[in-house]
């Protein structure tokens, strides 16, 4: 399988240098609390950009997810799906170097990085770093997300539906 990065564009960094983000460490700080507080109960998507969290699933939160993201992201079309896509398989929530250097190499791509959470077979919360991109072929966003070895992704229509979409 062979997956074309060609086919997508993710550059929104502002050319001002935006320096409104909190840090990684910061960030994991900050969810690691809420996820104490909630538990392993629902999935949630995160932006630190807004400081919101989102359970796509519930109505409404799609809809506002996919707003702040076309409002914010330069190139986004507001008539075009979002598809949410994990770059990392993290089996936990602690703050690991592989979750830091994603977040290092995202940052040169995005100014917009989410992060997701899930509850895996057994119950036990994860968390990954998200990367959200449109494409005009659902086909291409499943090819990124069997390339970045995901069990599924998540695309958010215009009308702020969600639907997870099973990649493997």
């Amino acid at each position: 399988m062979q997956w074309n990065a060609r086919r997508f564009i993710v550059n929104d960094k502002p050319d001002s240098g935006s320096t409104d983000l909190p840090s990684f460490d910061a960030i994991m700080k900050y969810l690691i609390s809420v996820i104490a507080t909630i538990g392993d109960k629902d999935a949630f998507t995160y932006s630190p950009r807004s400081g919101r969290m989102y359970d796509v699933t519930k109505p409404g939160h799609g809809g506002a997810l996919f707003q702040e993201l076309v409002t914010s992201i330069s190139h986004f079309r507001p008539d075009v799906s979002i598809y949410l896509i994990g770059l990392t398989d993290n089996t936990d929530i602690s703050a690991n170097d592989a979750l830091k250097r994603a977040f290092k190499i995202l940052m040169l791509m995005t100014d917009h990085p989410l992060f997701g959470t899930w509850v895996n077979e057994a119950g036990k919360r994860c968390l990954d770093l998200v990367i959200a991109v449109q494409f005009i072929r659902e086909y291409d966003a499943i090819m990124m997300g069997k390339w970045f070895e995901q069990d599924s992704i998540v695309r958010i229509d215009p009308s702020g539906k969600a639907v997870t979409i099973k990649v493997r």
